[in-house]
């Protein structure tokens, strides 16, 4: 568990940083010529994810961004998924006038990549 000791009295805060690397794999098989990419960054087509990339979905989703809660019975608030998880944890000592949050925020890395050769990783 990470963050403030929620048993204390006091505005509490804690900011998580979080590196998102896209990970994208490249198949290749040279005996029959298949090749395809897995990139989070690209747009896999318009059906289920509606044209956005699996990085916009993750930076959008309530991970990150703000949303109302109502976490077994317990209003916590409009926070980040993880922080109203955690204020729902400790309601008893954070409800009453304690700020305690557990905030996450997001910087996109450089993507990683991982090329495949019938099946094998090739590393360079």
């Amino acid at each position: 568990m990470v963050g403030a000791d929620p048993f204390l009295h006091g505005m509490r805060t804690t900011n998580i940083p979080v590196i998102l690397v896209p990970f994208i794999v490249q198949f290749t098989n040279t005996t029959t010529g298949f090749a395809t990419t897995f990139d989070p960054s690209t747009a896999p087509d318009t059906g289920c994810t509606a044209g956005l990339t699996a990085m916009t979905l993750v930076e959008n989703s309530p991970i990150f961004q703000n949303s109302a809660w109502t976490l077994n019975g317990i209003d916590a608030g409009v926070t980040q998924y993880i922080d109203a998880y955690q204020r729902s944890n400790f309601w008893k000592y954070v409800h009453n006038g304690n700020d305690y949050h557990l905030l996450l925020t997001y910087l996109v890395g450089e993507p990683l990549t991982l090329p495949l050769r019938r099946g094998r990783a090739v590393f360079g």
